[in-house]
């Protein structure tokens, strides 16, 4: 993985914006599937010196699948990231369908969210983020969208899905999986999500692979036990 730019990220602030309750087997492949966990719906905010920075939204306050909605108070926001466009990432978004708020994914996810092979059943809620007001800044691959800031193409889960790997200026880095690895144990065993579209779920481990060659700490998108015990501030 190539060094980055000298990091703009002051802190990052580890958001839980919701519990769900989850078959182990959608987020670990060969996992039971009347085993339920209770996983949280997450994301990431970026304290930098040119503005703060959203990683993910979380879920509409409409999924009745969503046992808990915590609530999160946003500064204001001048870029979104979103790793995916399913309805646990992209619910949000019309916080920001503002037209002034650039919001980020990658082009493949973009061009599948809006086809017609994307539906309800694949987790694709078309009323998230089909607005007129978002500002789409769609790129393609590994982008360093600021000094410290950096996306990683992790496709597997959805065709488009991305990572984000976080440098801050006291020199740690954080890995944020996001979809492409949900639990440590993913991570540790080297096991692939359970739900992959477009590929076999044991496909999704050269995007796990990827996570962890890319240095600092990785945390996995849904872990509870992980993200219950992430400090209230990163740096």
């Amino acid at each position: 993985m190539p060094a980055m730019s000298r990091s703009c990220v002051v802190s990052i602030r580890p958001l839980i914006f919701g519990w769900e309750q989850t078959p182990e087997s959608v987020s670990l492949h060969g996992g039971s599937p009347t085993k339920i966990l209770r996983e949280p719906d997450t994301g990431a905010l970026l304290e930098t010196n040119r503005g703060w920075v959203l990683l993910d939204t979380g879920s509409h306050p409409r999924m009745r699948v969503v046992v808990e909605f915590v609530p999160v108070t946003l500064p204001p926001v001048s870029l979104v990231i979103v790793s995916h466009l399913q309805y646990d990432h992209a619910g949000g978004l019309h916080t920001f369908a503002d037209g002034k708020t650039p919001i980020v994914v990658q082009r493949a996810e973009f061009d599948f969210a809006f086809s017609p092979a994307a539906t309800e059943s694949l987790a694709y809620h078309r009323a998230d983020y089909d607005l007129p007001g978002l500002q789409w800044q769609l790129i393609e691959g590994d982008v360093e969208l600021l000094p410290g800031v950096r996306t990683m193409l992790t496709a597997g889960h959805t065709p488009g899905h991305q990572s984000l790997m976080v440098e801050t200026q006291a020199g740690s880095r954080y890995v944020f999986a996001c979809d492409a690895a949900d639990l440590q144990e993913n991570l540790d065993r080297e096991v692939g999500v359970g739900e992959a579209i477009g590929v076999r779920p044991e496909e999704t481990v050269s995007a796990i692979r990827r996570l962890k060659e890319a240095g600092g700490l990785v945390i996995p998108g849904h872990d509870p036990v992980v993200w219950q015990r992430l400090p209230v501030q990163l740096r």
